[in-house]
């Protein structure tokens, strides 16, 4: 609808609504405090606009969402810890941002989660090594064009229900995980501008 402007406060008064979608506008400036209010909120779509500044901690408040999704905005910052709260959350979408810092620990244990699409942002650190003994319904993991490191989780192959796994454009180290060749579903595999070794994937025939 090419809204412009900043998201109006008023809207943390809307206290029984279950979708707000504001994506693909012009909306610019931070997230207003007062949508933490709106606590029966299933969906947050407000992807494609100018929205800036820090993901807010307030959004760990809202615990029944399912879909998170800013992507193609300009926030700026780490990702908030307090996003574990979020325990219903299904799809997290934050990708072509320009976050920063590491990846919460925390984020890699919602086991509701299906969908984590942090791709092209400036996040770094590694990845915990057990995270798919976390994320049993994971389907799309999305972390490729980012600064991250460390060795790629020798538990990769436990994400029995994974169907697209983006790692490229990274920095990670060492051995790609024998684990890769178990999972079933995978239908899109991204490695490459790594820094990973190890022999040819006759593993994978």
């Amino acid at each position: 609808m090419n809204l412009r402007g900043t998201i109006p406060p008023h809207l943390g008064n809307l206290s029984f609504l279950f979708s707000l979608d504001l994506s693909s506008n012009n909306l610019s400036g931070h997230l207003p405090k007062e949508l933490g209010e709106l606590h029966r909120l299933r969906i947050i779509q407000l992807s494609y606009n100018g929205l800036n500044g820090k993901i807010p901690a307030w959004l760990g408040n809202l615990q029944r969402v399912q879909r998170l999704e800013m992507e193609n905005n300009n926030f700026t910052g780490t990702i908030p810890q307090t996003l574990v709260n979020m325990s219903n959350l299904e799809i997290l979408n934050l990708r072509f941002n320009q976050l920063s810092g590491q990846v919460p620990y925390s984020i890699f244990r919602i086991s509701s989660l299906k969908i984590i699409s942090l791709f092209s942002n400036s996040l770094s650190g590694s990845l915990p090594n057990d995270m798919c003994q976390h994320l049993p319904k994971l389907k799309g993991l999305y972390l490729s064009w980012n600064e991250l490191s460390g060795n790629v989780p020798s538990s990769i192959g436990k994400c029995n229900n994974l169907q697209i796994l983006g790692l490229s454009y990274n920095q990670f180290t060492g051995i790609i995980p024998r684990g890769i060749g178990n999972l079933t579903q995978l239908e899109e595999l991204y490695l490459g501008m790594n820094n990973l070794e190890g022999t040819e994937f006759l593993w994978f025939l």
